[in-house]
């Protein structure tokens, strides 16, 4: 059977959506079972049915990724391999395992820059950028994108385009840019829709849906969320089913609707632990902690409370090791590169000296062996050196890392803290306001005793040291460049360079995420930035650039 028999077979397969899906996977199974296939064609069958399994089960995507790239190396199929890692890898994103998607995503895109396959480099750039984005490295997330948007225009890919598009707006929506991002997501829904693309079309609404969630446009957020909730379910996306269950019931949390949120949120939680995705079921987690203290449940609030925060921390560290595999990967690129320059400086000194010998060999013998000694004592000596500058740089870099986790750790432990007081004051009002005159006179003493114990100035004195022991020039450098920045302006601006979310400095701050927005508008404006600019970009960079004098 030829190679062209069966992608032929592939593009007759039916238009509609589910049933399509459904009859392209019974298709190629059934090109599997036929006898004659060579052990190429089961190769690209075996990622194509991978291929198909991404939104479906990511878990079984995974499988048929495995069986492809071990065959595909045993016969140095390099195509089938470079294609089996990008299966693999999108799988772990789908399932929000970070750290084993990035390295696979890395390989497959470094053996499609080998192969010269643009297709599959701009694809494996995008994928790695959805990786970056969930990582919140929105840096090298919009490398990716814009690099991978610029290769596709080239092939005139305009699905891929779109698709890249609405990663790009999620972006900006994050970071409260939501002109630019309704721009790139209305873009990507005509395509998709020119297209046909049901997938792309009900990523598009999902994105719209959290865009004017975002925006406070709660029943234009709705609308849109629960068109994707359908395409999603037509064309048995469960990964897709699952985000916008967990949408849809965030909505309705914002709308104090939480029945209606809660009957989502099961579903979603169900679906989520089926196809083991960590990312929406931490989100799912969340949302029912918000309920349960809504009624007072706080036994169920804090059980919830303890599954969010596993799922938290499990992909907290899974990033943390992600981005420690990237690192180690340039390191290991960078030390192969010193090593063939200096095999190359090694091969110039021989040809020179042997030319040189050619000519006074008998003159130059006690002056060469001079020179050798010379040569091997200098060596000793520079190796000696860098020896010890290599020792006190990983010194330096070790004690900036146990800084940097010492930092981390206590920005975690004070956004936790103020969270759990200020739930404990709501409870307590709440009660207060339940309660008979003599019961509420000791609550409103037990209140005054929280608010006693929690002192924001003293708190904020310790992560201001522990700051600057990671940061050390940064409120000098603001504060000789912007004297009129006020200190709680200062406070937000180091919260936006540790790429801390709006809610996350909402509680740090003790006051409701729209303030922060206003404040981090009114900062702009104090910084002098255009509206094309990137604030938290701007914040990580300031003390990098010296003080005008």
């Amino acid at each position: 059977m030829s190679r062209s028999f069966v992608i032929l077979c592939l593009l007759m397969l039916p238009t509609c959506a589910w049933a399509q899906s459904q009859l392209k996977l019974d298709s190629l199974r059934k090109l599997l079972d036929k006898e004659g296939l060579s052990d190429r064609q089961k190769v690209d069958l075996w990622n194509q049915m991978g291929f198909e399994y991404w939104t479906i089960a990511p878990a079984q995507s995974e499988q048929y990724g495995k069986q492809a790239l071990q065959l595909a190396e045993q016969l140095e199929y390099q195509n089938g391999v470079a294609f089996a890692k990008r299966v693999i890898g999108v799988s772990h994103w789908a399932r929000g395992t970070y750290d084993k998607a990035l390295p696979l995503l890395l390989e497959s895109y470094d053996q499609y820059q080998q192969l010269g396959d643009t297709l599959g480099e701009a694809n494996a750039l995008m994928n790695l950028g959805l990786v970056y984005s969930d990582q919140r490295n929105f840096t090298d997330a919009f490398t990716n994108f814009f690099e991978s948007i610029r290769m596709f225009e080239i092939l005139g890919e305009q699905g891929r385009i779109a698709t890249t598009y609405n990663k790009l707006g999620s972006i900006y929506s994050e970071q409260g840019q939501f002109d630019q991002a309704l721009e790139y997501f209305e873009k990507a829904l005509v395509i998709h829709k020119s297209d046909n693309f049901l997938y792309g079309i009900a990523e598009s609404y999902n994105r719209l849906g959290l865009l004017y969630r975002d925006m406070g446009e709660y029943q234009k957020g709705l609308n849109y969320c629960l068109q994707s909730l359908e395409l999603s379910r037509t064309i048995a996306d469960k990964e897709g089913v699952t985000k916008n269950l967990e949408n849809i019931a965030s909505i309705h949390i914002k709308q104090k609707q939480y029945s209606k949120a809660e009957s989502y949120l099961q579903e979603g939680l169900s679906l989520a632990s089926e196809i083991g995705s960590k990312k929406w079921l931490k989100d799912i987690y969340f949302d029912l902690k918000e309920i349960a203290l809504f009624r007072q449940d706080y036994p169920q609030a804090f059980r919830y409370y303890e599954a969010y925060t596993t799922m938290k921390d499990s992909l907290f560290n899974e990033e943390k090791a992600a981005q420690m595999t990237d690192l180690k990967a340039q390191y290991e690129i960078s030390e192969r590169e010193k090593t063939i320059a200096l095999k190359k400086h090694e091969i110039s000194i021989l040809q020179q000296q042997a030319r040189f010998d050619d000519l006074t060999r008998n003159i130059l013998i006690a002056g060469l062996v001079f020179l050798v000694v010379l040569a091997y004592l200098i060596m000793n000596q520079l190796q000696l050196r860098i020896k010890n500058s290599k020792l006190r740089e990983k010194e330096l870099r070790n004690e900036l890392d146990f800084k940097s986790r010492e930092l981390t750790t206590y920005t975690l432990n004070f956004i936790q803290k103020n969270e759990i007081m200020e739930q404990l004051k709501g409870g307590i009002n709440d009660l207060q306001k339940q309660s008979e005159p003599h019961i509420s006179q000791k609550l409103g003493s037990l209140r005054r005793m929280v608010d006693h114990s929690f002192n924001l100035d003293k708190d904020w004195q310790e992560f201001k040291i522990y700051f600057q022991e990671v940061h050390k020039d940064f409120f000098v450098v603001l504060k000789e460049k912007f004297p009129n920045l006020s200190n709680s302006e200062l406070r937000l601006c180091a919260l936006i360079k540790l790429n801390l979310t709006m809610k996350e400095s909402s509680t740090i701050l003790g006051i409701s995420p729209d303030s922060v927005k206003t404040a981090r508008y009114r900062l702009r404006k104090k910084l002098g930035l255009s509206n094309e600019a990137n604030l938290g970009d701007f914040l990580r960079e300031v003390d990098k650039s010296p003080v005008a004098p």
